[in-house]
């Protein structure tokens, strides 16, 4: 059996009392890496990547992380105005 983040029921059946379970805990994970890929999509146009090469394409992501982790510091010390 595939391992997969959310159970899903089969067509025309309701989710049975262990899948809505195993949903409800997944849940509460999965929204905290959701809303960082947001983050770099909304922010950084992080949904698509500018350069073919492989090497291009590690060094813009790898920028965009870091600008977006410094956006993150600079959000919590109160350094930028929202």
């Amino acid at each position: 059996m595939r391992r997969t983040a959310r159970r899903l029921p089969g067509r025309n059946h309701p989710p049975s009392a262990w899948q809505k379970k195993f949903n409800r805990l997944v849940a509460k994970q999965r929204w905290i890496i959701g809303q960082g890929f947001g983050t770099l999509k909304g922010l950084f146009h992080g949904g698509r990547a500018r350069y073919i090469t492989r090497e291009k394409v590690e060094a813009e992501l790898t920028f965009k992380a870091v600008a977006m982790n410094l956006l993150k510091a600079a959000n919590r010390i109160d350094l930028v105005a929202a």
